[in-house]
Protein backbone atom coordinates (compact mmCIF):
# COMPACT_ATOMS: atom_id res chain seq x y z
CA UNK A 1 0.00 0.00 0.00
CA UNK A 2 1.01 3.36 0.01
CA UNK A 3 2.16 5.36 2.54
CA UNK A 4 1.90 8.70 3.81
CA UNK A 5 4.61 11.36 3.16
CA UNK A 6 6.84 10.53 6.28
CA UNK A 7 6.85 7.27 4.75
CA UNK A 8 5.29 5.78 8.22
CA UNK A 9 5.35 2.14 6.86
CA UNK A 10 1.88 0.68 5.67
CA UNK A 11 0.60 -0.65 8.74
CA UNK A 12 0.33 3.37 10.09
CA UNK A 13 -1.14 3.97 6.53
CA UNK A 14 -3.61 1.62 7.10
CA UNK A 15 -5.03 2.64 10.22
CA UNK A 16 -4.31 6.04 9.77
CA UNK A 17 -6.72 6.46 7.03
CA UNK A 18 -6.38 3.85 4.08
CA UNK A 19 -10.34 3.94 3.36
CA UNK A 20 -9.96 7.36 1.98
CA UNK A 21 -6.53 7.10 0.11
CA UNK A 22 -8.16 4.00 -1.72
CA UNK A 23 -10.87 5.93 -2.74
CA UNK A 24 -8.30 8.62 -4.28
CA UNK A 25 -6.77 6.39 -5.64
CA UNK A 26 -9.21 4.10 -7.11
CA UNK A 27 -10.60 7.72 -8.43
CA UNK A 28 -7.27 8.35 -10.78
CA UNK A 29 -6.81 11.26 -8.11
CA UNK A 30 -3.18 10.32 -6.92
CA UNK A 31 -1.48 12.05 -10.53
CA UNK A 32 -1.65 9.49 -12.91
CA UNK A 33 -5.83 8.26 -13.40
CA UNK A 34 -7.76 10.35 -16.01
CA UNK A 35 -10.99 9.59 -18.42
CA UNK A 36 -11.02 6.07 -20.14
CA UNK A 37 -10.01 8.54 -23.23
CA UNK A 38 -7.05 10.04 -21.61
CA UNK A 39 -5.82 6.47 -21.42
CA UNK A 40 -6.52 5.10 -24.46
CA UNK A 41 -4.13 8.26 -25.84
CA UNK A 42 -1.91 7.38 -23.09
CA UNK A 43 -1.39 3.98 -24.23
CA UNK A 44 -1.70 4.92 -27.76
CA UNK A 45 1.74 6.74 -27.48
CA UNK A 46 3.41 4.14 -25.24
CA UNK A 47 5.31 2.99 -28.10
CA UNK A 48 7.10 6.42 -28.50
CA UNK A 49 8.29 6.50 -24.90
CA UNK A 50 12.36 6.54 -24.82
CA UNK A 51 13.68 3.17 -24.24
CA UNK A 52 17.36 1.72 -24.35
CA UNK A 53 16.13 -1.60 -26.58
CA UNK A 54 14.03 -2.20 -29.25
CA UNK A 55 10.80 -4.02 -28.56
CA UNK A 56 8.45 -6.12 -30.54
CA UNK A 57 4.45 -6.49 -29.30
CA UNK A 58 3.34 -9.74 -28.90
CA UNK A 59 -0.05 -11.10 -27.51
CA UNK A 60 1.48 -10.61 -23.59
CA UNK A 61 3.31 -7.33 -24.66
CA UNK A 62 6.55 -5.76 -25.55
CA UNK A 63 9.23 -7.96 -25.55
CA UNK A 64 12.35 -7.00 -23.43
CA UNK A 65 16.05 -6.81 -23.74
CA UNK A 66 18.07 -4.24 -21.35
CA UNK A 67 15.64 -1.73 -20.90
CA UNK A 68 14.52 1.20 -19.01
CA UNK A 69 11.34 2.91 -20.67
CA UNK A 70 8.40 4.45 -19.47
CA UNK A 71 4.59 2.95 -20.44
CA UNK A 72 1.18 3.84 -18.77
CA UNK A 73 -0.96 1.40 -16.75
CA UNK A 74 -4.73 1.77 -18.34
CA UNK A 75 -8.10 -0.35 -17.57
CA UNK A 76 -8.11 -3.51 -19.71
CA UNK A 77 -4.29 -3.80 -19.28
CA UNK A 78 -4.64 -7.02 -18.07
CA UNK A 79 -4.50 -8.99 -14.51
CA UNK A 80 -1.72 -10.56 -12.51
CA UNK A 81 -1.61 -14.47 -11.23
CA UNK A 82 -2.10 -12.11 -8.16
CA UNK A 83 -4.94 -10.61 -8.98
CA UNK A 84 -4.37 -6.78 -9.48
CA UNK A 85 -4.62 -4.52 -12.76
CA UNK A 86 -1.28 -5.21 -14.56
CA UNK A 87 0.59 -4.67 -17.60
CA UNK A 88 2.08 -7.47 -19.04
CA UNK A 89 5.84 -7.46 -20.51
CA UNK A 90 7.75 -10.23 -21.72
CA UNK A 91 11.98 -11.34 -21.45
CA UNK A 92 13.77 -14.37 -22.68
CA UNK A 93 15.33 -15.97 -20.14
CA UNK A 94 17.86 -18.45 -19.60
CA UNK A 95 18.13 -20.78 -16.64
CA UNK A 96 20.80 -19.54 -14.07
CA UNK A 97 20.70 -16.02 -15.28
CA UNK A 98 20.48 -13.17 -12.91
CA UNK A 99 17.89 -10.54 -13.26
CA UNK A 100 17.08 -7.21 -11.63
CA UNK A 101 13.52 -5.82 -12.25
CA UNK A 102 12.56 -2.14 -10.74
CA UNK A 103 9.08 -0.68 -11.07
CA UNK A 104 8.64 3.17 -9.90
CA UNK A 105 6.00 5.31 -10.07
CA UNK A 106 4.34 8.76 -8.70
CA UNK A 107 1.02 8.19 -9.99
CA UNK A 108 0.27 4.52 -7.91
CA UNK A 109 1.31 1.96 -5.53
CA UNK A 110 3.43 0.00 -7.92
CA UNK A 111 3.53 -3.89 -7.59
CA UNK A 112 5.70 -6.35 -9.37
CA UNK A 113 4.90 -10.00 -10.39
CA UNK A 114 6.91 -11.93 -12.38
CA UNK A 115 6.01 -15.36 -13.83
CA UNK A 116 7.85 -18.20 -15.05
CA UNK A 117 7.52 -19.94 -18.35
CA UNK A 118 5.43 -22.92 -16.62
CA UNK A 119 3.06 -19.56 -15.91
CA UNK A 120 3.93 -20.21 -12.13
CA UNK A 121 4.83 -17.09 -10.08
CA UNK A 122 8.44 -16.72 -9.74
CA UNK A 123 8.72 -13.89 -7.39
CA UNK A 124 6.88 -10.61 -6.13
CA UNK A 125 7.44 -7.53 -4.92
CA UNK A 126 4.96 -4.88 -3.53
CA UNK A 127 7.72 -2.68 -1.34
CA UNK A 128 11.48 -1.89 -1.36
CA UNK A 129 13.23 -1.45 2.16
CA UNK A 130 13.47 2.64 0.89
CA UNK A 131 9.73 3.00 -1.15
CA UNK A 132 6.59 2.35 -2.35
CA UNK A 133 8.14 1.31 -5.53
CA UNK A 134 8.95 -2.17 -6.09
CA UNK A 135 11.72 -4.52 -7.03
CA UNK A 136 12.67 -7.74 -8.12
CA UNK A 137 16.26 -9.45 -7.73
CA UNK A 138 16.73 -13.06 -8.85
CA UNK A 139 18.27 -15.84 -10.56
CA UNK A 140 16.07 -17.67 -12.76
CA UNK A 141 15.90 -21.62 -12.74
CA UNK A 142 14.62 -21.97 -16.38
CA UNK A 143 14.98 -20.94 -19.78
CA UNK A 144 11.91 -19.71 -21.65
CA UNK A 145 9.94 -16.68 -21.72
CA UNK A 146 9.08 -14.93 -18.69
CA UNK A 147 6.11 -12.37 -18.16
CA UNK A 148 6.74 -9.56 -15.99
CA UNK A 149 3.05 -7.80 -14.50
CA UNK A 150 3.62 -4.35 -13.95
CA UNK A 151 0.29 -3.65 -11.58
CA UNK A 152 -0.67 -1.06 -9.21
CA UNK A 153 -1.85 -2.03 -5.31
CA UNK A 154 -5.16 -0.18 -5.49
CA UNK A 155 -6.09 -1.33 -9.31
CA UNK A 156 -5.42 2.94 -10.03
CA UNK A 157 -3.99 3.72 -13.39
CA UNK A 158 -1.20 5.92 -14.64
CA UNK A 159 2.43 6.20 -15.35
CA UNK A 160 5.30 3.82 -14.77
CA UNK A 161 9.15 3.40 -15.06
CA UNK A 162 10.25 -0.04 -15.69
CA UNK A 163 13.90 -1.46 -15.41
CA UNK A 164 15.10 -4.47 -16.53
CA UNK A 165 19.29 -5.19 -15.89
CA UNK A 166 20.77 -8.48 -16.99
CA UNK A 167 23.89 -9.78 -15.35
CA UNK A 168 25.11 -10.24 -11.25
CA UNK A 169 25.32 -7.24 -9.48
CA UNK A 170 26.89 -5.71 -8.14
CA UNK A 171 25.94 -2.89 -10.88
CA UNK A 172 27.97 0.65 -11.16
CA UNK A 173 26.12 3.81 -10.34
CA UNK A 174 26.87 6.95 -12.21
CA UNK A 175 28.13 10.20 -11.34
CA UNK A 176 31.61 12.11 -10.76
CA UNK A 177 32.53 11.68 -7.80
CA UNK A 178 34.25 13.96 -4.69
CA UNK A 179 36.34 12.77 -2.27
CA UNK A 180 35.98 13.57 1.66
CA UNK A 181 37.76 12.24 4.67
CA UNK A 182 37.37 11.34 8.08
CA UNK A 183 35.64 14.52 10.16
CA UNK A 184 34.64 16.47 7.28
CA UNK A 185 31.24 17.72 7.53
CA UNK A 186 29.90 19.55 4.01
CA UNK A 187 27.24 21.77 3.03
CA UNK A 188 25.97 20.24 -0.13
CA UNK A 189 23.02 20.20 -2.70
CA UNK A 190 21.27 17.52 -4.38
CA UNK A 191 20.70 17.84 -8.12
CA UNK A 192 19.18 16.84 -11.26
CA UNK A 193 22.38 14.82 -13.07
CA UNK A 194 24.41 14.31 -9.95
CA UNK A 195 24.47 10.18 -10.30
CA UNK A 196 22.64 7.53 -10.22
CA UNK A 197 23.08 4.84 -7.36
CA UNK A 198 24.03 0.90 -8.36
CA UNK A 199 20.30 -0.16 -6.40
CA UNK A 200 17.83 1.66 -6.84
CA UNK A 201 19.27 3.31 -10.17
CA UNK A 202 17.70 6.73 -8.34
CA UNK A 203 18.99 10.33 -8.03
CA UNK A 204 22.27 10.38 -5.75
CA UNK A 205 25.14 12.45 -5.39
CA UNK A 206 28.54 10.08 -5.12
CA UNK A 207 31.08 10.80 -2.34
CA UNK A 208 34.24 8.62 -1.97
CA UNK A 209 36.81 7.84 0.71
CA UNK A 210 39.10 5.80 1.61
CA UNK A 211 38.77 2.77 4.03
CA UNK A 212 40.71 0.02 6.13
CA UNK A 213 39.24 -3.45 7.15
CA UNK A 214 37.98 -3.07 10.91
CA UNK A 215 37.41 0.71 10.95
CA UNK A 216 33.98 1.60 11.95
CA UNK A 217 32.57 4.74 9.84
CA UNK A 218 29.22 6.60 10.43
CA UNK A 219 27.76 8.31 7.94
CA UNK A 220 24.92 11.11 8.40
CA UNK A 221 22.77 12.87 6.18
CA UNK A 222 19.87 15.54 7.06
CA UNK A 223 18.11 17.86 4.63
CA UNK A 224 15.31 20.35 5.64
CA UNK A 225 13.99 19.58 1.31
CA UNK A 226 14.09 15.66 1.14
CA UNK A 227 13.79 12.53 3.55
CA UNK A 228 17.59 11.36 3.13
CA UNK A 229 18.58 8.09 1.88
CA UNK A 230 22.08 6.91 2.23
CA UNK A 231 24.09 3.79 0.51
CA UNK A 232 27.04 2.74 0.89
CA UNK A 233 29.56 0.46 -1.58
CA UNK A 234 32.48 -1.15 -1.08
CA UNK A 235 35.54 -1.59 -3.06
CA UNK A 236 34.32 -4.26 -5.39
CA UNK A 237 30.84 -2.25 -5.92
CA UNK A 238 28.48 -4.20 -3.65
CA UNK A 239 26.27 -2.80 -1.37
CA UNK A 240 28.00 -2.76 1.95
CA UNK A 241 25.20 -0.58 4.22
CA UNK A 242 21.74 0.83 3.59
CA UNK A 243 19.91 3.46 5.60
CA UNK A 244 16.01 2.21 5.96
CA UNK A 245 15.43 4.44 8.84
CA UNK A 246 11.82 5.86 8.22
CA UNK A 247 12.60 9.23 9.83
CA UNK A 248 13.73 12.21 8.36
CA UNK A 249 17.59 12.20 8.68
CA UNK A 250 19.62 9.07 7.27
CA UNK A 251 22.55 7.75 9.00
CA UNK A 252 25.13 4.85 8.11
CA UNK A 253 27.41 3.05 10.74
CA UNK A 254 29.72 0.43 9.52
CA UNK A 255 32.52 -1.53 10.03
CA UNK A 256 34.63 -2.36 6.97
CA UNK A 257 35.68 -5.31 5.79
CA UNK A 258 38.17 -4.55 3.37
CA UNK A 259 40.96 -2.17 2.22
CA UNK A 260 40.13 0.03 -0.97
CA UNK A 261 38.40 3.06 -1.77
CA UNK A 262 34.42 3.37 -1.01
CA UNK A 263 30.99 5.54 -1.92
CA UNK A 264 28.70 7.16 -0.67
CA UNK A 265 25.78 7.42 -2.51
CA UNK A 266 23.63 10.54 -1.02
CA UNK A 267 19.98 10.52 -2.31
CA UNK A 268 16.30 11.01 -1.26
CA UNK A 269 13.50 8.35 -0.21
CA UNK A 270 11.35 9.78 -2.63
CA UNK A 271 14.43 9.01 -5.41
CA UNK A 272 14.24 12.15 -7.34
CA UNK A 273 13.83 14.94 -4.95
CA UNK A 274 16.24 17.95 -4.91
CA UNK A 275 17.63 20.47 -2.67
CA UNK A 276 20.29 21.14 0.08
CA UNK A 277 21.90 18.61 2.50
CA UNK A 278 24.37 18.28 5.02
CA UNK A 279 27.06 15.03 5.26
CA UNK A 280 29.38 14.21 7.63
CA UNK A 281 31.68 11.09 7.32
CA UNK A 282 33.12 10.32 11.09
CA UNK A 283 35.63 7.36 12.33
CA UNK A 284 34.88 5.42 15.25
CA UNK A 285 31.46 4.27 16.86
CA UNK A 286 29.29 6.94 17.27
CA UNK A 287 25.59 7.61 18.29
CA UNK A 288 23.25 8.87 14.95
CA UNK A 289 21.57 12.12 15.60
CA UNK A 290 18.52 10.08 14.38
CA UNK A 291 18.28 7.54 16.56
CA UNK A 292 16.98 8.99 19.59
CA UNK A 293 15.19 7.44 22.42
CA UNK A 294 11.64 7.89 20.37
CA UNK A 295 12.46 5.53 17.40
CA UNK A 296 15.28 3.10 18.85
CA UNK A 297 14.02 -0.53 18.50
CA UNK A 298 14.35 -2.48 21.51
CA UNK A 299 14.26 -5.91 23.07
CA UNK A 300 16.51 -8.96 23.72
CA UNK A 301 16.54 -11.42 20.51
CA UNK A 302 16.05 -14.57 20.51
CA UNK A 303 19.20 -16.24 19.08
CA UNK A 304 18.51 -18.76 15.91
CA UNK A 305 20.31 -20.95 13.17
CA UNK A 306 20.28 -21.62 9.75
CA UNK A 307 18.02 -24.39 9.47
CA UNK A 308 15.80 -23.72 12.76
CA UNK A 309 12.35 -23.49 12.75
CA UNK A 310 9.51 -22.78 15.94
CA UNK A 311 6.81 -22.19 16.95
CA UNK A 312 6.32 -18.84 19.05
CA UNK A 313 4.19 -16.27 20.87
CA UNK A 314 3.46 -12.67 20.10
CA UNK A 315 2.81 -10.66 23.00
CA UNK A 316 2.94 -6.87 24.91
CA UNK A 317 6.56 -6.52 25.88
CA UNK A 318 8.20 -8.82 23.27
CA UNK A 319 10.39 -5.62 21.72
CA UNK A 320 9.64 -2.68 19.13
CA UNK A 321 10.79 -3.15 15.71
CA UNK A 322 12.31 0.08 14.41
CA UNK A 323 8.92 1.01 12.66
CA UNK A 324 8.50 1.18 16.09
CA UNK A 325 5.58 -1.43 16.55
CA UNK A 326 4.94 -4.27 18.59
CA UNK A 327 7.29 -7.09 16.86
CA UNK A 328 9.11 -10.24 18.99
CA UNK A 329 13.03 -10.25 17.68
CA UNK A 330 15.44 -13.11 16.77
CA UNK A 331 19.20 -12.58 16.19
CA UNK A 332 21.21 -14.93 14.27
CA UNK A 333 24.83 -14.89 12.58
CA UNK A 334 25.05 -13.88 8.71
CA UNK A 335 27.87 -14.08 6.17
CA UNK A 336 28.20 -11.48 3.05
CA UNK A 337 26.73 -13.44 -0.17
CA UNK A 338 24.48 -16.23 2.00
CA UNK A 339 21.17 -16.28 0.28
CA UNK A 340 18.36 -16.80 3.32
CA UNK A 341 14.62 -17.30 3.18
CA UNK A 342 12.74 -16.16 6.22
CA UNK A 343 9.27 -17.32 6.61
CA UNK A 344 6.72 -16.54 9.20
CA UNK A 345 3.48 -17.77 9.27
CA UNK A 346 0.28 -17.43 11.70
CA UNK A 347 -3.23 -18.23 11.71
CA UNK A 348 -3.81 -15.53 14.39
CA UNK A 349 -3.04 -12.88 12.74
CA UNK A 350 -1.39 -10.78 9.43
CA UNK A 351 2.17 -11.23 9.90
CA UNK A 352 4.95 -8.56 8.55
CA UNK A 353 8.60 -9.24 8.69
CA UNK A 354 11.32 -6.96 8.65
CA UNK A 355 14.61 -7.66 8.50
CA UNK A 356 17.29 -5.51 10.02
CA UNK A 357 21.41 -5.78 9.21
CA UNK A 358 24.50 -5.32 11.43
CA UNK A 359 24.62 -1.64 10.79
CA UNK A 360 21.06 -1.12 12.44
CA UNK A 361 19.39 -0.57 8.65
CA UNK A 362 16.67 -2.16 7.70
CA UNK A 363 17.47 -4.53 4.79
CA UNK A 364 14.17 -6.29 3.63
CA UNK A 365 10.86 -6.32 4.40
CA UNK A 366 7.69 -8.31 3.82
CA UNK A 367 3.77 -8.18 4.38
CA UNK A 368 2.22 -10.88 1.84
CA UNK A 369 3.64 -13.92 0.34
CA UNK A 370 0.85 -13.80 -1.87
CA UNK A 371 -0.36 -9.81 -2.65
CA UNK A 372 -4.51 -10.05 -1.70
CA UNK A 373 -4.62 -14.19 -1.23
CA UNK A 374 -1.85 -15.18 1.41
CA UNK A 375 -1.34 -12.56 4.44
CA UNK A 376 1.71 -14.94 5.96
CA UNK A 377 5.26 -13.23 5.55
CA UNK A 378 8.32 -14.67 3.34
CA UNK A 379 12.01 -12.53 2.79
CA UNK A 380 13.95 -13.66 0.62
CA UNK A 381 17.44 -11.60 0.17
CA UNK A 382 21.35 -12.31 -0.29
CA UNK A 383 22.86 -10.97 2.81
CA UNK A 384 25.25 -7.76 1.68
CA UNK A 385 27.61 -7.47 4.97
CA UNK A 386 28.74 -10.38 7.68
CA UNK A 387 27.82 -9.83 11.33
CA UNK A 388 24.46 -10.08 13.58
CA UNK A 389 21.27 -9.82 11.62
CA UNK A 390 17.99 -9.52 13.37
CA UNK A 391 14.68 -10.29 12.42
CA UNK A 392 11.90 -8.54 13.38
CA UNK A 393 8.30 -11.03 13.48
CA UNK A 394 5.31 -8.61 14.02
CA UNK A 395 2.04 -8.08 12.79
CA UNK A 396 0.32 -6.22 10.03
CA UNK A 397 -1.46 -3.54 12.27
CA UNK A 398 1.30 -3.23 14.45
CA UNK A 399 -0.43 -4.30 18.21
CA UNK A 400 -1.65 -7.68 17.01
CA UNK A 401 -0.79 -10.79 19.70
CA UNK A 402 -0.39 -14.29 18.96
CA UNK A 403 1.25 -17.39 18.34
CA UNK A 404 3.56 -17.74 15.14
CA UNK A 405 5.49 -19.96 13.13
CA UNK A 406 9.34 -18.73 12.13
CA UNK A 407 11.89 -20.87 9.93
CA UNK A 408 15.18 -19.31 8.91
CA UNK A 409 17.23 -21.50 5.80
CA UNK A 410 20.26 -20.83 3.94
CA UNK A 411 19.88 -21.40 -0.14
Amino acid sequence: MATDDSYRTRRRFLTAGASLAAAVALSGCTGGGGSEDDADDEENDENESETTATETETETGPVLDDISGEYTLADGDGTAPTGELAKPLTFQGTSGETVTLLLKSSAVDPVLVLEGPDDGVVAQNDDTPKNTNSRIQTTLEASGEYTVWCGSYFGSTGEFEFTLRRGEPPFSGEGTAEPISYGDSRDLSLEAGDGTDPKYFDLARPLTFRGSSGETVTVEMDSPAFVAHLLLTGPDGSVVSEDGSIFGESAIQQTLSADGQYTIWAGSRDGDATGDFTLSLTEGVQTPSNQSSSNQSSGDPVPISYGQSGTFTLEGGDGTDPDGDLSKPFSFQGSSGDEVVITMTSAEFDTYLLLEGPSGAVVARNDDITLASNTNSRIRTTLGASGEYTVWCGSWLGSETGTFDLSLTLQ
